[in-house]
């Protein structure tokens, strides 16, 4: 979208979050100055203006403008257990992390107006909201703090995705840490499970962790966030309205993460709508992740679901299956085929077999236990 578009669109997008926001910016950034596209806004602002968080994404080709306004990047990553230390590497595409506000706000986010109502009989009209969250499901959920310690306790030259040396005895339970300098992290306590904790058994979790991984016990908490974030494969809320972001398909069920895959697909969807192609259809609109992909995950969190005490050893074996290129990849949609038969083989044969005969079963309706039922 270098050259300014001369098309000049009438776009309705309901709810002003990361996609509804992200579509509209490379709307209006292809949109000819002089004869701008009209972007109206539907529904709710998201709550990330006002209480801002932190979402991680590898670099992409498509992520070239998030890049430019990340807070820090680290180009190695782990995964610790009691047992192992997997480092990954990547100069290709580095891990990222972005403050929520910074592109909200880049994004446009405080100068549009919102309508209450829905739009009804408009030809563009794109829903960003949240989708249908099945009632029976894997949730991540997390507590997060900015810590500032006064001696130096982090390694800021890696990002730990998952640190598994922590109390395991609540469900599937790991430390995400993001060390932006020797004296300052985010400190995340996340767990993976069908049921909740109190916001302090989090903090105590992240207070202990501190104590036994790092021995220290003299920080400071500036900031805190939290979140809970479904593990499945969402339907969307409403099947009569073009769906976007997690509620058109961005959300990876096996992991949480959704940013990367919103910029790449409203990148392409406002190229295509730019460029006048007439989108009717959700089939039209960019599925950042295959439906092998989708499959595999739904098989992957039976797994999780049904043997939680194997997450730590079952994250350990898929981080050594794969380079630093290829888990970046892997993460972000864009995995080829070979990565993805690679990752499946060194899983466990057994667990994984008997999982998606379950999700075979639970397809036909022969059994109704399922991670999206």
């Amino acid at each position: 979208m270098s050259h300014p578009s001369s098309n000049k669109l009438n776009v309705d997008i309901i709810g002003a979050g990361c996609a509804g926001l992200s579509l509209a910016h490379y709307i209006k950034k292809g949109s000819d100055p002089k004869n701008p596209s009209n972007l109206n806004f539907y529904g709710e602002l998201s709550s990330a203006l006002e209480n801002p968080h932190y979402w991680g994404f590898w670099g992409m080709p498509w992520s070239d403008e998030a890049i430019s306004k990340s807070e820090h990047k680290w180009n190695k990553w782990k995964i610790i257990d009691n047992d192992n230390e997997i480092t990954l590497q990547s100069n290709l595409h580095p891990y990222y992390v972005l403050d929520s506000q910074s592109w909200l706000r880049y994004c446009g986010g405080e100068e549009y107006k919102m309508n209450s109502k829905v739009p009804v009989n408009e030809k563009l009209v794109f829903d960003s909201r949240n989708p249908i969250i099945p009632t029976r499901r894997l949730v991540q959920e997390f507590v997060g703090q900015i810590v500032v310690t006064k001696e130096e306790t982090f390694y800021p030259d890696a990002a730990i995705l998952m640190d598994f040396r922590c109390n395991q005895s609540d469900g599937i339970h790991f430390i995400y840490l993001l060390p932006f300098s020797k004296n300052m992290a985010l400190v995340e306590s996340t767990r993976i499970s069908e049921s909740s904790c109190p916001s302090k058994w989090y903090r105590d979790a992240i207070k202990e962790y501190l104590k036994e991984i790092y021995s220290t016990k003299n920080y400071s908490v500036e900031k805190e966030e939290c979140g809970r974030i479904p593990m499945v494969n969402c339907d969307t809320l409403d099947e009569n309205i073009l769906a976007i972001g997690s509620n058109g398909g961005c959300l990876r069920a096996s992991s949480g993460y959704a940013f990367n895959s919103i910029q790449r697909q409203t990148k392409k969807l406002a190229k295509d709508l730019l460029h006048g192609k007439n989108i009717s259809k959700q089939c039209q609109i960019l599925q950042p992740h295959s439906n092998i992909e989708k499959m595999m995950d739904q098989v992957f969190l039976r797994v999780l679901m049904e043997n939680p005490q194997t997450a730590p050893s079952l994250f350990i074996k898929m981080g050594k299956s794969m380079t630093g290129d290829e888990f970046a990849s892997f993460m972000s949609g864009k995995a080829k085929l070979s990565i993805l038969i690679k990752m499946v083989l060194s899983l466990p044969k057994k667990l994984f077999i008997n999982a998606m005969f379950t999700e075979i079963r639970v397809a036909f309706g022969y059994d109704k236990l399922s991670p999206d039922n």
